[in-house]
């Protein structure tokens, strides 16, 4: 019974070949097993028996009527037992469904996704082998159906799309492929102001004091800044000699501004608002922290300045929200 589920789900499940144990284990010792594929009349679309002494299936070709299998088992030990054993299984022909399937998974997704955004209507399959059965000339046409994947900015996209195969003797078959790909998406965008630095201009290696007009003729006041660390970053010197600072109208209801370090000590950074101290940025190194600050209910004008508090710091995409009273 044992041989016989085992055996018969493997066959059933479309298997080719099948694994023979040449000695089973009982309580009363271990006993050899030798197979033998016997001949039948009137099997298979005249064929014979579908498997052989080695577990080898031959299975009947797409639109043959499922064929039988039939193995016998001679079971012997050493004191002259001998016992046989008749297995027979129904086999299951090759359907066009699992050929699709297979030629899919080996060729279809590398093929099909070169051009993901110029996907194929119509599709060819030849001259591939599929357990004994040769595939020419199939001739199938493809509608696509896609799923809206849900993601966050910045995350790996992960998405369905549903082929469905057909052709023209009513064959119809769904095959899903997932795709992975980058955020292709735009960054949501920033309904507040942004100062990137672009029209800070300190190139040299020494730390100097200064001026610059930002956005919207925003003019900024640095102390002890230097212009050298790459395009759109402003360094500012360590342990609070280094200062940035403007006067803003509009009010501020919300801070944040991109920090790290310029060299190998940590960077931190402090803000003021009208002197009054609002944030203190976590000293990061060797990776860019973010300082946000919310809730600032700051009305009209106001003064802003921002300080280092250990090493030199770099710094960019210092971003602000005004504040409007209701």
């Amino acid at each position: 019974p044992v041989w016989k589920a085992e055996l018969g789900e493997a066959i059933a499940d479309g298997a080719d070949n099948v694994e023979l144990p040449d000695t089973i284990d009982t309580p009363f010792g271990e006993l050899d097993v030798a197979w033998d594929a016997p001949e039948l009349d009137n099997n298979n679309n005249g064929e014979d028996n579908l498997i052989d002494e080695n577990g080898d299936i031959e299975r009947p070709h797409p639109g043959e009527e499922d064929g039988e299998a039939m193995l016998e088992a001679t079971i012997t030990d050493d004191n002259d037992l001998e016992e046989e054993v008749t297995l027979s299984f129904d086999v299951p022909a090759i359907t066009y469904e699992e050929i699709l399937d297979a030629y899919m998974y080996e060729e279809g997704p590398t093929q099909i996704t070169e051009t993901p955004f110029e996907l194929p209507d119509e599709y060819e399959i030849d001259d591939y082998d599929y357990k004994g059965y040769t595939v020419e000339n199939w001739e199938l046409d493809i509608a696509w159906s896609f799923s809206a994947p849900e993601f966050e900015y910045g995350d790996d996209v992960i998405f369905e799309a549903v082929a469905t195969f057909t052709d023209d003797n009513d064959f119809e078959r769904d095959v899903t492929f997932e795709f992975e790909m980058d955020p292709v998406f735009a960054e949501p965008v920033f309904e507040g102001h942004i100062e990137d630095f672009e029209n800070f201009d300190e190139p040299g290696t020494s730390y100097e004091d200064g001026t610059f007009t930002g956005v919207e003729d925003i003019e900024w006041t640095y102390e002890d800044a230097r212009g050298d660390k790459g395009d759109n970053i402003l360094t500012l010197n360590r342990d609070g000699d280094g200062k940035l600072s403007a006067t803003i109208d509009g009010g501020i209801d919300y801070f944040s501004i991109e920090y790290t370090n310029t060299f190998s000590s940590p960077a931190g950074i402090e803000v003021y608002i009208d002197d009054d101290l609002v944030g203190t940025g976590e000293e990061v190194e060797d990776e860019w922290g973010t300082l946000e600050i919310e809730d600032l209910e700051t009305e009209g004008t106001f003064d802003i300045r921002i300080e280092t508090t250990n090493g030199q710091t770099n710094l960019r995409n210092l971003m602000w929200l005004p504040y409007e009273v209701d």
